[in-house]
């Protein structure tokens, strides 16, 4: 789906998986197969798929975007659950791959991330002359563990910022 605008509010579509899935005549148990042949000229080949007569199903989650928020809609069919059909037991779907629409977007999560992080390496780092005696940032222990942690969320920040770069080297 390209991106749909609708006022002041943008959606788009991140798509799971499209593909004929289930006899019209299962999902519609009332339909009948007289019925379907009437409306196959606009119902084939986007919805329905004339060799097999399945429904073109579509799971996707959507992108909307406010003025003032981005906002994530899954619509939850999840990974890894037990199910009757043998093609959907224990599926597994590329949905963080397909996860691209967010992209444009990359920029101001590194900058909210940065900024962050700025601020936590201000609160970690200070002098203990400024904490409070029984503040948390005065027990050594407590410091020693922060830092460690800092440093850790530094590095997979990082590891995430130049992931993008690094991968075209292992293909």
């Amino acid at each position: 789906m390209h991106p749909q605008t609708i006022g002041e509010f943008t959606v788009q579509s991140v798509i799971e998986h499209v593909a004929p899935y289930i006899a019209a005549t299962e999902m519609l148990p009332s339909s009948t197969p007289e019925a379907l042949a009437e409306h196959m000229d606009w119902m084939a080949p986007t919805h329905i798929d004339p060799a097999t007569g399945f429904l073109i199903m579509a799971f996707q989650s959507f992108v909307l975007q406010t003025p003032n928020h981005t906002i994530l809609i899954d619509t939850c069919v999840g990974e890894d659950k037990e199910r009757s059909s043998p093609d959907w037991h224990m599926k597994k779907w590329p949905w963080m791959g397909n996860l691209t629409a967010l992209e444009p977007y990359r920029p101001i999560f590194i900058g909210v991330a940065l900024v962050a992080m700025f601020f936590a390496w201000r609160r970690i780092f200070r002098p203990v002359e400024q904490c409070q005696t029984g503040e948390v940032c005065a027990v050594p222990r407590v410091r020693t563990a922060y830092k460690v942690i800092f440093w850790a969320v530094t590095a997979l920040i990082l590891a995430a910022l130049l992931f993008p770069y690094a991968l075209p080297l292992f293909y």
